[in-house]
């Protein structure tokens, strides 16, 4: 199958649009607009901390981690209780975060820095204290760099590796 793909330019409309032109529907072409849609769609997850529900733009959240069989999802400053578990949200979630551990999702575009010590990765935010910390073995799998350093390219991030 070839694919041309072109961009155009239109001041007069209101919002973006995707249109795909093609002589058939197939696999791929669904897959294609699935991707395009889960990156546009807005996401509206509910974060909760005691009775209280806050409603805020995923982008905010720097990382998600299994606490004591619940999902806490991280901000600069607050830790909030989601009520997914971390499988779903994998699914859910924009291509900018991506499954580091059996317990754990970062946002890449929150990543300042990377520190590697015997058995672990310390992952270092932009604008915040807080911290996750890896397993070495299959955070640094061959794989796994693969995918990190692809999105971090995508992202265009420039934070320091250091290992």
């Amino acid at each position: 199958m070839s694919l041309r793909v072109r961009f155009e330019t239109d001041d007069n409309l209101q919002d973006d649009e995707v249109v795909i032109h093609a002589r058939k529907m197939t696999s791929s072409m669904t897959q294609m607009m699935q991707q395009l849609e889960s990156q546009t769609a807005p996401l509206n997850l509910a974060f909760y901390q005691g009775d209280a529900a806050f409603y805020f733009p995923v982008q905010d959240i720097l990382f998600f981690e299994t606490d004591d069989r619940q999902i806490q999802a991280h901000t600069e400053t607050e830790a909030y209780t989601v009520h997914y578990r971390l499988y779903k949200l994998e699914e859910l979630l924009p291509n900018q975060f991506i499954r580091v551990s059996k317990s754990t999702i970062l946002n890449v575009t929150k990543i300042y820095a990377l520190t590697r010590s015997i058995s672990t990765w310390q992952v270092t935010f932009q604008n915040s204290h807080k911290q996750s910390f890896v397993d070495s073995k299959p955070f640094w799998s061959q794989h796994f760099r693969l995918r990190l350093l692809t999105r971090l390219i995508d992202y265009d991030l420039g934070g320091p590796i250091r290992y």
